[in-house]
């Protein structure tokens, strides 16, 4: 690529990345621009009426106009064995019947979302230094987060409507407020130190605080409650007078949020979330969508485990939708269709991550942007897809796998300084 290009040409590129990775602006093949104005979507299976982010598409796009498969280590290894397992696997234990519709499709979910690992180990090689990502995720949340609470109110809705007139925003309860919650705190922590932009963003967080708290998502709750803590605990070493004005900041949120829970908390929405029940004066409060996993998680772990065929290479059966639509869990549904050989690739990329970032741990700390990419990435993986299959959506999938391929070029460029120093003092 021409260096004489190089500024205007890689910014304009990572902005229209990062811009298309995390707009929730979903199409059908079958009717454009997805525009249905109701909270839950049934497909029927048909492939024509299945919203698909905007995201696929930027996720081709962008490796294409990057250019090359070049320091994509080990991107681009991982994604190919697991893609070339995956088929592998399924050809053993169906035959010829792995290319039905039904099984193909699902293979595709996995699939699709994989290859943003690649983009993001390119996206490293056009956003040097982090600017571009946060800044373009900061834009994106305050037209989308602002629009979609204020559609919301105007459809006097007690959470957060999926219809913002102009589109619509699939899945707009269980994976986007997470995606979202994720982006800010990657926002946060890049910006936090921005003298422009940051006084923007610390208010703008009530905002975000009560967009969370309206999805009535407990997992973005949590992501988004770890990270500001994080940004605190490991950047607020605030003088006085911006103390006061963060504590100013935290205590709008607060009454916010407890303004929402007190108009909500009797409706149904709340009780699905939480339920208190009374035991010899006792109240205990328990959580029915952590319980209402367990019947999934039992029949998957079952099947999964019942022979070493299926252990190793998958099951060839495809449960019935109506009745287990999925394990509520990414990794023991990858395991229940392709087995633990299929699964071994991601499991040593996994581990392979955790063992960079803690013992690269200071160097990430000195880099804020790293540090919430790190934080956003460890927590999607650890804690939202084991209790959800979100790496196999298209639009989670892609913006987790995404992120993970920029943490890991950045790992990779610390093996190779590390590296590079251990060879300087050998020949010194």
């Amino acid at each position: 690529m021409n260096r004489s290009f190089l500024p205007n040409h890689y910014d304009l590129v990572a902005g229209t990345v990062a811009l298309g990775i995390l707009l929730p602006v979903f199409f059908q093949i079958r009717g454009g621009i997805f525009r249905d104005p109701s909270t839950v979507l049934s497909s029927g299976g048909l492939i024509s009426a299945v919203p698909i982010p905007l995201s696929v598409a930027v996720c081709f796009l962008g490796i294409a106009l990057i250019g090359g498969c070049r320091n994509t280590w080990p991107a681009l290894p991982v994604v190919c064995t697991s893609i070339g397992l995956m088929i592998l696997s399924s050809i053993i234990m169906i035959g010829d019947a792995w290319w039905t519709p039904k099984r193909f499709l699902i293979m595709v979910q996995f699939m699709i979302p994989m290859l943003a690992l690649v983009l993001g180990q390119l996206y490293e090689k056009i956003d040097l230094k982090g600017r571009v990502l946060p800044r373009v995720f900061f834009g994106v949340l305050c037209v989308i987060v602002p629009v979609q609470l204020f559609c919301s109110w105007l459809q006097n809705h007690p959470q957060l409507s999926p219809y913002l007139y102009v589109f619509s925003i699939y899945q707009h309860l269980q994976y986007v407020p997470v995606v979202l919650s994720g982006a800010s705190l990657i926002a946060l922590f890049a910006l936090g130190r921005d003298m422009k932009l940051r006084k923007w963003m610390f208010l703008f967080l009530p905002v975000m605080t009560l967009y969370v708290v309206a999805s009535n998502a407990i997992v973005a709750m949590v992501l988004f409650g770890l990270g500001t803590v994080s940004y605190a605990l490991l950047y607020g070493h605030l003088k006085k007078g911006a103390f006061i004005k963060v504590g100013a900041v935290g205590v709008v949120a607060m009454f916010l949020v407890l303004g929402y829970l007190h108009h909500y908390w009797d409706t149904s929405l709340m009780q699905l979330k939480f339920q208190v029940t009374q035991n010899n004066g006792e109240g205990r409060v328990t959580m029915p969508g952590l319980q209402n996993r367990l019947p999934y998680w039992k029949f998957y772990g079952i099947a999964w485990t019942k022979d070493t065929r299926s252990f190793l290479m998958g099951t060839a059966q495809v449960p019935d939708r109506n009745r287990y639509s999925s394990a509520h869990n990414y990794y023991l549904d990858f395991l229940y269709y392709f087995g633990l050989i299929a699964f071994v690739p991601l499991l040593v990329l996994f581990g392979g991550t955790v063992y960079g970032v803690c013992r690269e741990r200071r160097k990430i700390r000195a880099l804020p942007e790293l540090s919430g990419i790190a934080i956003v990435v460890l927590f999607l993986l650890v804690i939202d897809n084991m209790l959800k299959v979100g790496l196999r959506q298209p639009y989670p999938g892609i913006f987790t796998f995404f992120l993970w391929g920029i943490l890991l070029s950045k790992l990779w460029g610390f093996s190779r300084e590390r590296a590079l120093s251990k060879d300087e003092g050998k020949s010194c």
